[in-house]
């Protein structure tokens, strides 16, 4: 197959994971990095409508030691304002403080991480993309492996890498042909309460799926929904 294109590596999808993954590659050196976005712009869909909460503290210890590096990153400021409010992490383990210490709303016993934060996702995201070569409006329709890497065929161009990122989403399983299925979560906000003050931590009831913070004068809340 004749291609239009060549690059080392091609990310699909231009959301918050396919631009850090192409922000970290190219300050690697890690050869020419093309994404292609399907949208218009970046951040449409799951990363436009992101909490923004940055938690480093999770059950998983492989998982831990990524949003441990990735929250010690985002809270120097480099890439995008960080506001350090902290976080209660109810009935994680080996946590003893009371929550209304902290959010007098809300009761139970948590774990207090003082150097959680928020970032404002658009931000971050533009961030990394910055200096970047995307391509938008650009849809995948298929692609193969080769001896070369793969061969990437899109509703622009047909583009050879030598490594294929697949960072769509939703559509993720079906762009690789994988045993994935999504599912929307659901996030409410309240109207304004005089009783939240903005720069209170969220709060994350890791046992059974919900977290809530102040937004707007209110609260944002999720139910970490995955039906």
């Amino acid at each position: 197959m004749v291609c239009d294109e060549k690059c080392d590596i091609l990310i699909i999808g231009a959301g918050l994971a396919g631009a850090a993954t192409a922000f970290h590659l190219s300050r690697m050196g890690a050869g020419r990095v093309v994404v292609v976005e399907k949208e218009a712009e970046p951040g449409v869909h799951s990363s436009g409508k992101n909490a923004a909460m940055i938690r480093a503290n999770v059950a998983d210890p492989d998982v831990r030691r990524l949003t441990e590096s990735g929250a010690r990153s985002l809270a120097r400021g480099t890439h995008c304002e960080y506001r350090k409010c902290g976080s209660v992490l109810v009935g994680m383990h080996g946590g003893e403080c009371a929550v209304e210490d902290h959010f007098p709303l809300a009761a139970g016993k948590g774990l207090w991480c003082p150097d959680d934060g928020v970032v404002d996702p658009a931000s971050l995201l533009h961030a990394f993309l910055r200096g970047q070569l995307v391509w938008y409006n650009t849809r995948v329709v298929d692609w193969k492996s080769d001896d070369a890497g793969v061969v990437v065929r899109t509703n622009m161009a047909t583009i050879a890498a030598r490594v294929l990122v697949n960072a769509a989403g939703p559509w993720a399983g079906v762009v690789g042909d994988l045993p994935l299925a999504a599912r929307n979560r659901h996030l409410y906000v309240t109207p304004q309460m005089n009783e939240i003050d903005p720069s209170m931590p969220f709060v994350w009831d890791v046992v059974n799926g919900l977290y809530f913070r102040p937004e707007s004068g209110g609260l944002m809340l999720c139910p970490c929904d995955e039906q």
